[in-house]
């Protein structure tokens, strides 16, 4: 890196008693590197976000499939039922012709006796 490079060279040619310019680069280098730090906590936090907004995509995609999923077996069991009441009023159906049959034929025994 350039910036530790050119602390590490002006460390090494500080006399006893630095000079205001040294001072001001010195301080500049020191806030370079801390700018430096900054950026780079910056891109790994981006770099996080970006993984937690694949893993929230990928979920999303999950999710979405499993509720098509859940829909179409839904649909399919709607169907089976409807299905079934139909069965059910053909027999309750057939089940009053046979009460009528019994009836009528109850009567007309009770009527030959």
């Amino acid at each position: 890196m350039l910036s530790m490079a050119s602390s590490a060279l002006l460390k090494q040619q500080r006399p006893a008693a630095a000079t205001p310019r040294q001072e001001v680069i010195r301080h500049l280098l020191e806030r370079v590197e801390a700018l430096q730090r900054e950026i780079d906590a910056e891109n790994e936090r981006a770099t996080a976000a970006a993984a937690a907004l694949r893993h929230a995509e990928t979920r999303e995609r999950d999710l979405e499939a499993e509720l098509r999923a859940m829909a179409r077996t839904a649909e399919m069991q709607g169907e089976k039922l409807r299905g079934m009441e139909e069965e059910l009023r053909y027999k309750e159906g057939r089940i009053k012709v046979l009460e009528a049959i019994f009836a009528t034929m109850t009567k007309s025994n009770k009527n030959k006796r």
